[in-house]
């Protein structure tokens, strides 16, 4: 499937820019591993209004799949289902839902230049598995009494495993440089020119890795039930089952640190590292012209902080025991 013409928002109340800012991207010891240049901006059109954000029709977004099923009717006492899709979903910084359509678009490394945004969807889902499995047993013995006790029961169970959505890196501590006469801080090139969404938030993208650049947490759940009726007349009968989501107990992470995770900081040149912000490495040595890109270390705010691992579908190891009577 192809999507064509899709929105995008960004502000275009800010002068082209007329220069360039280069970042040294550095490891935990300072050493410059490599460098990234970005458009620095400066100034906007007008300074009788800031922000003035713009919707474009111009996104194009590609999706790709395969799914392959494996079904056996019930026969032989025994029922099975087995769904596997692989997919593949980019576009150029398309937001989903509402969002999408009135408020957003990934923020642009480069608003002019959004065709270098072309990466994973903010909905990739790379691979999803999905099993279901009845069993009635039938039990043969000389004993009548015993035939009826073993016979009759159901054992169902379904597996869900699936890869998650994508993880977007993003830096904290950002240069700030005013948009000439427009009393308010910018961002140059890092932020997009996107001066209102990065003055009400704590982190940028880093310029260096893509959008959607890691794996998110993925998903896997097992649910069981077991159930057995009793006749007791021609139209009555007893029934009772015992049934448990998420058997394993396992934790899956639904969310982490609201999509956004903060995985380098910004230095300015000579500027020493602040380990209680989270950033140990040090910009001061004579090497670094540039202003540096180090890699966060923070406790409370970094790459993969789980924010839920509850929902409405899934959550912790549930049980009921349930008994009807039916007539």
């Amino acid at each position: 499937n192809r999507g064509m013409r899709l929105p995008r928002f960004i502000d275009t109340n800010v002068e082209p820019a007329t220069t360039t800012k280069t970042y040294d991207i550095v490891d935990k010891t300072g050493n410059t591993l490599s460098t990234v240049t970005v458009p620095w901006y400066t100034s906007r059109v007008t300074y009788n209004t800031a922000s003035l954000l713009t919707g474009f029709s111009d996104l194009n977004t590609w999706y790709h799949s395969m799914v392959a099923t494996l079904k056996k009717p019930m026969g032989y006492g025994v029922q099975l289902l087995l769904n596997y899709t692989w997919a593949k979903t980019m576009d150029m910084g398309e937001v989903g839902g509402v969002s999408g359509t009135f408020n957003g678009t990934d923020v642009p490394i480069d608003p002019n230049n959004y065709k270098a945004e072309y990466s994973r969807s903010d909905l990739d889902m790379r691979n999803r598995f999905s099993g279901i499995l009845v069993w009635t047993p039938t039990v043969k013995t000389g004993s009548a009494p015993v035939n009826y006790v073993a016979n009759g029961w159901s054992l169902s169970g379904s597996y869900t495993a699936q890869t998650g959505f994508p993880i977007t890196p993003m830096m904290t501590n950002y240069p700030s440089s005013a948009l000439s006469g427009s009393g308010v801080s910018g961002n140059g090139g890092i932020s997009g020119a996107s001066v209102s969404w990065f003055n009400s938030g704590t982190a940028v993208r880093v310029p260096q890795l893509s959008r959607n650049y890691f794996p998110g947490p993925g998903l896997r759940n097992l649910d069981a039930r077991v159930s057995r009726d009793f006749a007791l007349t021609e139209r009555m009968k007893l029934q009772f089952y015992v049934e448990a989501f998420n058997l394993a107990n396992h934790a899956n992470i639904l969310s982490v640190n609201n999509k956004y995770s903060t995985y380098y900081a910004s230095l300015a040149p000579l500027t020493a590292g602040n380990p209680t912000k989270g950033y140990s490495t040090t910009c001061d040595s004579t090497e670094h012209t540039n202003a540096c890109i180090s890699p966060y270390t923070g406790v409370s705010d970094f790459l993969g902080t789980t924010t839920s691992t509850s929902g409405v579908l899934y959550g912790a190891r549930q049980a009921q025991f349930v008994a009807k009577f039916i007539f």
